[in-house]
């Protein structure tokens, strides 16, 4: 049996990402933000859409800073839309 688990990615941002207690619960919305985005480069951007700076995004999803800004800045293709 599948759960479906809300996303609300304002309430995240509060969430201190170092607290152990809450880690099960980052890693469920995390990994579900992902497989509903269908790509980690898709999840940047919808973060970025919701207001998520660079740094937190990079954190909250356990990526290099640098390739949150590069996916940011890369401009999509019309074969990626």
């Amino acid at each position: 049996m599948t759960r479906n688990f809300k996303m609300d990615l304002n309430a995240l941002k509060a969430i201190d990402l170092e607290d152990p207690r809450k880690q099960n619960q980052v890693l469920r919305y995390r990994e579900n933000l992902i497989k509903e985005a269908g790509s980690k480069s898709e999840a940047i951007r919808r973060l970025n859409a919701e207001g998520w700076t660079r740094t937190q995004i990079a954190d909250f999803l356990g990526l290099r800073y640098q390739h949150v800004r590069t996916v940011l800045i890369t401009p999509l293709t019309s074969k990626a839309r």
